[in-house]
């Protein structure tokens, strides 16, 4: 009997462990995310493929960004965040090309995901001269 109480003690410890590295893990990253709102495109875009990343932890992602004739014209994931929803991408990525801005409003329910899309976004129209 004590040989399963302590067989038990051992099995309930390393789940406890787990599961604080695991929220630690998902949570990292979070607030920085939650206040990174979109900078903004501030200059002229030059017309071209242009790669940027946006992160870390599950949000991290990487995007490819085309420019035609001066305004954004597609948006393609590379690397998607960790757990990804094809519809909050879509809807946030027609929204930056619509308005040629990453100044949009973020999809309900996905505030932190949007973020670090934008970022990305950003990143990758910021790298353009490089």
């Amino acid at each position: 009997m004590h040989r399963i109480l302590k067989a038990m003690g051992i099995v309930f410890l390393a789940l406890v462990i787990s599961m604080a590295g695991g929220i630690f893990w998902l949570t990292r990253g979070l607030d920085e995310a939650l206040e990174a709102g979109p900078r903004g495109l501030e200059s002229q875009l030059e017309d071209g493929v242009y790669e940027g990343s946006g992160g870390p932890g599950r949000w991290e992602n990487r995007l490819e960004v085309t420019v035609r004739q001066g305004k954004i014209s597609g948006i393609r994931i590379l690397e998607d965040v960790m757990f990804s929803r094809d519809p909050v991408s879509r809807e946030l990525f027609a929204r930056v090309v619509e308005k040629n801005d990453t100044r949009v409003e973020a999809v309900t329910g996905a505030t932190v995901t949007c973020n670090r899309y934008l970022q990305a976004v950003e990143n990758a129209l910021e790298k353009r001269g490089n």
